[in-house]
């Protein structure tokens, strides 16, 4: 049964060569020339057949994109920690409550970040306290 569909596809393939040959030695007006007597307009032909190339590629670029913006949510979630949709005072507590406190903790934060005063500097502090594993995503401490 094997050795039957091999054949089969070997045959197959020699008469694609054959037809391909064929089509290759037709000038562009004897193409032409055909395609009218087979399809009509060979305009309307050449235009429905990009048109079905064009919604294949366009079809391709829509299932990448999809494809690509599943994997970045994905990622987004798993990396995004929720301390950063805390409000605004929360965060402040939560840098006040580090930044006062005098154990282990100053000794494992450099100077930069033990010393900043505006809103983005607090969030880097957060950032260094979910790295240090000090706080988790949510603000909580560990």
């Amino acid at each position: 049964m094997h050795n039957n569909r091999d054949e089969a596809r070997r045959q197959l393939e020699r008469l694609a060569d054959a037809l391909a040959r064929d089509v290759d030695q037709l000038t562009d007006e004897e193409l032409l020339r055909e395609a009218k007597e087979d399809y009509g307009d060979p305009d309307e032909a050449i235009f429905a057949t990009k048109n079905i190339i064009q919604q294949a590629i366009s079809a391709h670029g829509k299932r990448r994109l999809t494809a690509a913006r599943r994997a970045y949510e994905a990622q987004s979630a798993k990396v995004g920690a929720k301390v950063f949709e805390l409000s605004t005072e929360r965060k402040r507590e939560l840098v006040e409550r580090f930044a006062s406190n005098g154990n282990k903790l100053r000794e494992r934060l450099t100077m930069a970040a033990r010393n900043q005063e505006s809103l983005e500097d607090d969030i880097s502090f957060l950032e260094d306290l979910i790295e240090l594993g000090v706080i988790d995503d949510e603000g909580n401490v560990q």
